[in-house]
């Protein structure tokens, strides 16, 4: 208090902020959730009118559902006295990234599949549900199919703020079709056993070769037709013929071996 020439004039400071008990909440899983809160100020004229925060509308000294960002606070007061306090960091606590590979994909049936949980580094649980909706928590998953067909895997994952993401990926089960070539037919007319059939026969070639490895036969794809015959008609004496079958639309790997031709 000051009194010149008997007018007193009172000394009255402005607004000062305090941030003592500040709580800061960073946002997590781009949920818009971050806060700031628990910033106090001292009053003394009584007579504070507005509250401004910069990056944000609120006009209230605790604020919420901020996103990442640097936020400052200005008090100002009906005489024009202010405090600022800022820059004040509110991070950001994104979602993992749920991934896996499928090793390997398509497969056949009897076969194992893994599954390989390759997400991102922030990940600090994870389970897989396979095909069954059973739940496996190993990095790697594996399982056996007995029945052609395609079949769901899911992985989710959580990052340690809790946030979460899930993926899913089809595994492909093909059929393993054995296949069997006889060792011997007998192509007498009898209508037993004439032509050298082959069971489980994808989409091949086939040549014939006799014992001095000429070439006597050859069709492409086969159809389970060789009856004993060149491919000019001739017929073919009865012994021991060398065979190469050859897949023609697949990675199956090329088959060779001998049959017994008799008559």
């Amino acid at each position: 208090v000051t009194n010149y020439n008997g007018v007193v004039i009172n000394n009255i400071n402005g607004p000062t902020l305090d941030t003592a008990n500040m709580v800061v909440v960073d946002n997590t899983c781009e949920l818009t959730n971050g806060s700031i809160s628990g910033i106090t100020f001292t009053n003394p004229s009584g007579s504070v009118t507005n509250i401004q925060w910069d990056n944000s509308n609120e006009t209230s000294i605790d604020i919420s559902n901020l996103s990442e960002g640097n936020y400052s606070v200005t008090v100002t007061d009906a005489f024009g006295c202010s405090d600022v306090i800022g820059p004040i960091l509110v991070n950001a606590f994104g979602n993992p990234i749920a991934q896996f590979n499928i090793m390997p994909n398509p497969i056949e049936t009897g076969d194992s599949v893994f599954y390989i949980n390759n997400s991102s580094t922030d990940v600090t649980n994870y389970y897989f549900t396979m095909s069954d909706n059973s739940l496996v928590t190993n990095t790697i998953g594996s399982e056996v199919f007995n029945s052609p067909g395609e079949y769901n895997i899911c992985l989710n994952v959580q990052n340690a703020a809790g946030c979460s993401d899930s993926i899913c990926s089809t595994v492909i089960v093909e059929e393993n079709i054995i296949v069997i070539i006889p060792n011997v037919f007998t192509p007498n007319g009898d209508n037993k056993n004439d032509t050298f059939i082959i069971k489980g026969l994808s989409k091949s070639s086939l040549t014939i070769f006799n014992r001095w490895g000429n070439e006597v036969y050859s069709q492409s794809p086969y159809n389970n037709s060789w009856d004993g015959y060149t491919n000019a008609g001739k017929k073919l004496a009865g012994g021991t013929y060398y065979y190469i079958l050859s897949p023609l639309d697949s990675t199956e790997e090329t088959i060779k071996g001998h049959v017994l031709l008799s008559r």
